[in-house]
């Protein structure tokens, strides 16, 4: 009695593939092996060397300007006047009033810096009246008194207004 074998195409492919690589391996070990030479010390690559000056360009990063020269400026204190002091506003009961100044706070006998135009400057403030405060700059024995800025927001005609 005769079978009958049935296979798959997917099983038929894995076989042949089989058969190669056997095939392959077979063919491979018949082979004599090569002599491989190597020349020792003849050929040695080269190791890289980096020079890390801190005055020069980064090597990792050569168009980095994180590492260039920037020019000393003096440091020179700016004029600052009065003028360039705005008192902004002032909260607390009498006792413990605190005032701000160009954006910094300040309580009675307080020293800060205050930024200014081209710069910041060092204000030290002397006392905190109603509506001003007496202050120093720089050190020095000057007093100025600065008046509280009125702010008012401006009134739409009749008719103009938010509905």
């Amino acid at each position: 009695m005769k079978q009958t074998v049935v296979v798959s195409r997917w099983t038929a492919y894995g076989l042949m593939a089989l058969l190669v690589c056997g095939g392959l391996t077979a063919r491979a070990s018949d082979a004599t092996p090569v002599k491989e030479t190597v020349m020792l010390g003849t050929n040695a690559i080269p190791k890289s060397v980096f020079v890390d000056d801190e005055r020069g360009k980064d090597p990792f990063f050569p168009n980095s300007t994180r590492r260039q020269h920037k020019a000393v400026v003096p440091d020179v204190a700016p004029a600052v006047g009065p003028t360039s002091l705005v008192l902004l506003g002032i909260i607390g009961p009498p006792e413990r009033r605190v005032a701000l100044i160009n954006n910094q706070t300040f309580a009675a006998g307080e020293e800060n810096r205050v930024r200014v135009p081209g710069g910041s400057s060092l204000v030290k403030c002397v006392a905190i009246r109603e509506r001003s405060v007496i202050v120093t700059i720089q050190g020095g024995t000057e007093q100025f008194e600065i008046q509280l800025v009125e702010r008012t927001l401006p009134i739409a005609p009749e008719g103009e207004g938010i509905q």
